[in-house]
C-alpha cells in the first residue's frame, strides 16, 4: 500500500490519539505510584487513595492500554503492515 496523504494524515491523527491515551495512562501510573490523589505545593499534606479510587484507576489504565492497542492496530493497517 503507498501512502497518500489521505493515508498520513490519518495516520497523523492516529498517532495524537495514542500520544493522548499514553500521557494519559502515565498521569495515572503516576498517580498509583504515589497513592495520592492531592499534594500540596509544599509536598507537606496530601490526600490518599481509597481503596476504591485505586481500583477505578486501575481499570482506567487498562481501559486506556486497549484503546492504544486499537489505535496501534488502526495505524498498522494504514501503512500496510501484518499483524
Amino acid at each position: 500500500m503507498s501512502l497518500t496523504k489521505d493515508n498520513l494524515d490519518t495516520i497523523s491523527k492516529l498517532l495524537t490519539a495514542l500520544s493522548q491515551r499514553n500521557n494519559v495512562i502515565l498521569e495515572l501510573a503516576r498517580t498509583l505510584a504515589s497513592d495520592t490523589v492531592w499534594r500540596s505545593p509544599d509536598g507537606r499534606l496530601e490526600v490518599k487513595l481509597t481503596e476504591a479510587q485505586r481500583e477505578e484507576t486501575e481499570g482506567f489504565v487498562r481501559a486506556y492500554a486497549q484503546e492504544s492497542e486499537l489505535v496501534i492496530s488502526a495505524i498498522k493497517a494504514h501503512l500496510g503492515a501484518k499483524e
